[in-house]
């Protein structure tokens, strides 16, 4: 009875006080893809076959299998697990398949798996028998490929792959490698290209520079099982901007391979696109261009005069995504054709589309950009404030500072300094009338050789602050401490 009335405590404990639900833990996705291994083909028969295999992580089974170079996919409707499991259905009796597995976890990443090939039983032709000229090779021949039909064990095939190699080995050489491999080198894919002197297969092993490390190659594409002289594999999934290794495989249908030495190359960046391209200002003898890129390139300005045929060229060879590049030495009322010309950092270019203008006389004011300022305290007996302000113009312009102290400026309060001497891009005005710890607000005014004026936004200042000496401390400290402190020197 003390057991049911305890349990029956329990069960209004749990009623009153529902357990508290757990908070989802939210975790960083990984971009390490799954490790494949222990790839078996078991059950081989007539008609199907199955494929088993098993990853380190819960993943998708995907095997892509075929009678030629192009593998169909089949997939498991099972979509994570880590023992995977393929059955493949309505083969052909007596056919050589190629296949190879991947598994991809949540986050997306994707393994794939070297390619593999089995063979269903059933009666066939032994093509290249009748090239056998030995009567007593051809029934050697015939009786070895019925044993090796027989064989579904792994390690057994295994087994004879090895001695068949040994015995290829001592009766004949290695294909060789014709010349150097050709590359044609994109932003995710290269295509490999080589010719050897007898037929082989083609693998190539890669890795990014990151993956390499200890001298391993994370991935491998080809095509183990078809036998050429022209060699082509493509490289799929690389990252742009990316170094690279890789080695190349042929192995002939009997005998040893021929392996090269550790290679690199560097995929293309991603071409720039050119975009937003306008004149900003057309003067008497200069023009200024602007325009965009999608991602950082140098720019590049090639231009011509369409009456002489004189070429001149100017830009930044900068990464940014904003250009603008100035144009000068032009004539007056000439027309001009401009071409611009984007760069990546690896070299790759781009060019837009060729952009006339004509000069003419110049009525747009001068652009102010890049306005700043700094302040600096001198502490002595005479505290001072130094203030440097600086900016920029797009075109050579003489300007004049304005300032007043506080938000709201009138012409009764506002003061200046004089105008500039000189015509120049690059500004400067250097104040020292300014006090600590006080509001300023201040622009300036330029204006061009044609006299086309330009104001710029009014700015605000803040003046640094007096800094306090040890006997403002130690005086303040007392005052808040003994109300008579503040009557001292009355």
């Amino acid at each position: 009875m003390v057991v049911g009335v305890c349990a029956l405590c329990a069960l209004l404990a749990m009623t009153v006080f529902p357990p508290r639900a757990r908070v989802p833990q939210v975790e960083a996705q990984s971009t390490t893809p799954p490790m494949i291994s222990n790839i078996k083909i078991s059950n081989i028969g007539a008609t199907s076959t199955i494929i088993r295999w098993t990853t380190n992580v819960n993943s998708d089974s995907v095997t892509n299998f075929s009678i030629g170079k192009n593998l169909g996919t089949s997939k498991d409707p099972n979509p994570s697990v880590m023992d995977h499991e393929t059955i493949l259905t309505d083969l052909e009796p007596a056919t050589i398949y190629f296949f190879r597995v991947s598994s991809a976890d949540s986050a997306g990443n994707r393994s794939f798996s070297a390619t593999y090939q089995f063979t269903t039983p059933g009666t066939e032709k032994i093509i290249g028998l009748d090239e056998v000229v030995s009567e007593e090779q051809k029934l050697i021949t015939e009786k070895a490929v019925e044993i090796v039909d027989k064989l579904t064990d792994e390690k057994a095939l295994a087994i004879v792959q090895g001695k068949l190699q040994s015995v290829g080995e001592d009766v004949l050489s290695p294909p060789r490698i014709l010349g150097d491999p050709r590359l044609d080198i994109g932003t995710e894919t290269v295509t490999v290209h080589w010719i050897t002197d007898k037929d082989s297969n083609s693998v190539v092993e890669f890795a990014s520079e990151g993956e390499y490390g200890g001298g391993a190659y994370a991935r491998t594409e080809g095509d183990a099982g078809e036998y050429v002289r022209e060699h082509n594999v493509v490289l799929y999934g690389l990252k742009p901007q990316t170094v690279y290794h890789y080695r190349l495989t042929s192995r002939p249908q009997v005998g040893p391979e021929v392996q090269t030495d550790d290679k690199t190359f560097t995929t293309k960046s991603i071409l720039p696109e050119i975009f937003g391209v306008r004149l900003q200002k057309i003067e008497e003898n200069s023009a200024t261009i602007v325009w965009s890129t999608q991602v950082p390139a140098g720019g590049l300005v090639e231009y011509t005069n369409m009456s002489t045929k004189e070429k001149k060229s100017i830009g930044d060879p900068s990464l940014q995504v904003s250009h603008t590049v100035r144009l000068t030495d032009l004539k007056f009322r000439t027309l001009y054709s401009a071409v611009i010309k984007a760069r990546t950092e690896g070299g790759d270019e781009i060019s837009s589309q060729p952009v006339t203008f004509v000069t003419t006389k110049d009525d747009a004011p001068p652009i102010i950009a890049n306005v700043t300022n700094e302040s600096t305290l001198y502490p002595g007996a005479d505290l001072k404030v130094q203030t440097i302000v600086s900016w920029d113009t797009d075109e050579s312009s003489l300007c004049q500072f304005f300032y007043g102290q506080g938000l709201t400026i009138t012409d009764e309060n506002k003061l200046s300094f004089p105008e500039e001497t000189g015509f120049s891009l690059k500004h400067t005005q250097v104040i020292t009338e300014f006090t600590p710890s006080t509001v300023y607000k201040f622009w300036v005014e330029c204006h061009d050789p044609n006299d086309n004026v330009g104001t710029s936004e009014d700015f605000v200042l803040f003046t640094p602050e007096k800094e306090k000496s040890i006997i403002d401390v130690i005086l303040e400290n007392f005052q808040g401490t003994f109300g008579w402190v503040k009557n001292i020197g009355k």
